[in-house]
């Protein structure tokens, strides 16, 4: 019986691994029986070897049309200009072709009798078993990107990496959005338990994908796209996945060790460790960061709303959808953390007035958090904003306003979750004050009316706090606390008799006022 091999078991095997698919690849099932290096030796299902020269190049129309030419094998040192039209015709007939970087014929006619005898006796696989020592070559020689493409190009179908949350891995170029593949998330959770293998076969509408594990680094997602994916390809990826994986703790490793010495340099600039601006912009440099210009300083506070401590695969993942809106606006930005803290600078081209300054500090900060905790529900994300300031050796202040305003943001009663320095009002001046001090105010000035409601149980320092909140107005007050207005005056007499106070003096609603904010900090 005669061994037949398909040209994807050709490519896939040593020393073919190399080999660049010209066209026709969509026939790679195609197979051979026989081994020819001319088209006189062809009587049945042959791979023909040719030697690269202009004139083979022109034949190639004709020789792929060859009723038994189920491929072609170009081979040659230098790989000769094809005319982009020319492979068109050949692309039509749906056999491969093939270049290999190698001169010798004699050895590579050797080396595919060799494989098929191989296979002949069911040890084929041994023939590509060195392709993991392939991929280990090549993605310690070339980009991940350029890995990845290769592999695409074998398969016949797309391949991406993903992080952990499913979202575009840092590595890839999106192309059109960063989440385009989270929907998968739940379907893999749904088929994650009760399967051995370490791969899934997921179904979305009409579109099928092939998800691979690597790890707790994430995953190698396949988009079937065109044909089926065959045991082979599965076999393949898996000479693939331990390369990936290697790739994923040598970049972490790198990583960690620049962001240890990248997170100092941003330290002294938020602690103010620099001698000189010139020093600050010099070391920036060296990151690519240019510090010429003034920052937009944020500092986001994320809070596990499990009670959990948040991953540094989950910090990751959500620093890379932050720049990712950063691009979106082409906006240049520097997106750190520091413990449970995501610290954001921005850096703004644009020439702005104070209050346009302001209205898109909030803007951005707003379309952060909502972006955030639309792709990550578990976390409850805040956002404080310094002053820009003139000088980059100020920086520090404005990071001390940030987390001033995230801090005293959480006594404003507001919902919002964007808190900015400048808005916060006279709880930025309290916050610079001693709480004993503070404390000590606040009994002075609320002691009795504290006093009166433990005793009688009564609501007299709510009432003033909705009072305030309302701006002095009966109606709304009365409504939000849902009395009658003749029952709000009443209490409010009590008020101005217990504190001693009028509330229609400017000077005693401003006391009441501070005092109120006062209890917001320290009660």
């Amino acid at each position: 019986m005669e061994t037949t091999m398909t040209f994807q078991e050709l490519i896939i095997a040593h020393p073919f691994q190399k080999a660049e698919i010209l066209s026709g690849w969509s026939g790679k099932g195609n197979f051979f029986i026989d081994v020819a290096s001319n088209l006189q030796a062809v009587k049945r299902q042959t791979l023909l070897i040719l030697e690269v020269s202009q004139e083979n190049i022109q034949k190639l129309p004709e020789i792929v049309n060859h009723d038994y030419i189920q491929g072609v094998l170009l081979y040659h040192l230098d790989k000769k200009y094809i005319r982009p039209s020319l492979l068109d015709k050949i692309k039509e007939v749906h056999k491969p072709v093939l270049f290999l970087d190698n001169t010798d014929l004699d050895s590579i006619i050797r080396t595919i009798e060799e494989m098929k005898k191989l296979k002949q006796l069911g040890l084929f696989r041994y023939a590509w078993e060195q392709s993991t020592r392939y991929w280990l070559t090549m993605i310690n020689e070339n980009h991940i990107q350029k890995v990845l493409d290769r592999l695409s190009e074998i398969i016949d179908n797309p391949v991406v990496l993903l992080d952990p949350f499913f979202f575009l891995h840092s590595s890839m170029p999106s192309v059109d959005g960063s989440d385009q593949y989270t929907f998968l998330k739940q379907r893999y959770v749904q088929m994650r338990n009760g399967s051995k293998d370490d791969y899934r076969l997921l179904q979305e509408q009409q579109e099928s994908f092939l998800l691979f594990k690597l790890e707790n680094h994430g995953f190698l997602l396949i988009k079937q796209e065109r044909g089926t994916i065959t045991d082979m390809t599965i076999e393949l990826v898996h000479q693939v996945l331990p390369s990936l994986v290697t790739w994923f703790k040598k970049e972490e490793a790198i990583l960690e060790t620049n962001r240890k010495y990248a997170n100092q340099f941003l330290y002294d600039v938020l602690y103010n460790n620099f001698e000189s601006e010139e020093m600050l912009i010099t070391q920036g440099k060296l990151w690519g960061w240019n510090f010429t210009k003034q920052p937009l300083l944020m500092v986001l506070q994320l809070h596990s709303e499990n009670d959990q401590s948040l991953s540094m695969e989950l910090l990751e993942s959500m620093k890379h959808q932050i720049t990712f809106i950063l691009q979106s606006q082409a906006l240049t930005g520097i997106v750190t953390n520091f413990q449970d803290q995501v610290v954001v600078f921005v850096f703004d081209e644009k020439k702005q007035s104070k209050k346009e300054r302001k209205d898109f500090s909030k803007y951005l900060a707003t379309q952060i958090q909502q972006v955030l905790a639309g792709k990550f529900p578990d976390v409850r994300i805040t956002v404080g904003i310094g002053r820009l300031y003139r000088s980059n050796l100020e920086i520090f202040r404005s990071f001390q306003e940030a987390k001033i305003a995230l801090e005293m943001g959480r006594f404003l009663q507001k919902r919002k979750g964007v808190f900015l320095f400048e808005e916060i009002g006279v709880i930025r001046l309290l916050c610079l004050i001693n709480n004993d001090v503070l404390i000590t105010f606040f009994k002075e000035t609320l002691g009795e009316l504290l006093e009166y409601d433990r005793e009688h149980d009564g609501e007299l320092v709510r009432t003033l706090e909705v009072y305030v909140q309302e701006n002095g107005d009966i109606s709304r007050t009365s409504d939000s606390l849902y009395i009658h207005p003749n029952t709000l005056r009443n209490r409010l007499k009590k008020i101005e008799s217990l504190l001693d106070i009028s509330l229609n003096s400017y000077e005693d609603l401003l006391n009441v006022f501070v005092t109120l904010k006062i209890s917001q900090i320290v009660t």
